[in-house]
């Protein structure tokens, strides 16, 4: 079984892979496949929307049987979840206008992501204690994503432009009075 996993890794198109590392993944597969003027107007997003709905197949859990098709099918979602998350962070640089401003939302979004990674557990805990069962919690999880899958196409249209706030309205004017 491994060695027939090399040769399809193996045969796998080198243009798929990047020039620093010759291995194979769905996040240099997508920079391939969109021009660079898709890059630059965001629509990665219809991928992370397809990445999401790959990662959905969790509903479908509490109705396998077999042992075999469950691992293929959470190894899916898995790959799905990893790939949004990766995508996310590279649509969020993509989008954002000013390069200052990449540094700061991408640590609101570490932060943001670890907060619901550290909630995730224990949602998932009171889901199985409330209802007795573990495909709930499957059920739960599934369509948290089939709703990202939907929002994110929608809401990430446009590049991101800081807003003028009060702080930096009034850093600018303390600058203009010195």
């Amino acid at each position: 079984m491994a060695a027939n996993g090399s040769i399809v890794i193996e045969r796998f198109p080198r243009h798929v892979c990047s020039e620093s590392d010759s291995r194979p993944s769905v996040n240099n597969a997508i920079d391939r496949l969109l021009a660079r003027s898709g890059v630059a107007s965001g629509r990665r997003r219809n991928m992370i929307a397809f990445a999401m709905a790959m990662a959905a197949v969790v509903l479908s859990i509490p109705f396998i049987d077999d042992v075999g098709v469950l691992i293929v099918v959470i190894c899916l979602s898995i790959a799905g979840v990893a790939t949004t998350t990766a995508m996310n962070q590279a649509v969020l640089n993509d989008l954002l206008v000013n390069p200052k401003d990449i540094a700061k939302a991408m640590a609101f979004f570490v932060v943001v992501s670890n907060l619901f990674a550290m909630m995730a557990p224990i949602v998932t805990g009171y889901v199985i204690a409330i209802t007795g069962s573990y495909d709930w919690a499957f059920g739960f999880a599934g369509v948290l994503l089939v709703l990202g899958a939907v929002c994110d196409p929608t809401l990430t249209r446009k590049p991101i432009r800081a807003s003028w706030t009060l702080v930096s309205q009034l850093s600018l004017r303390t600058e203009l009075v010195r």
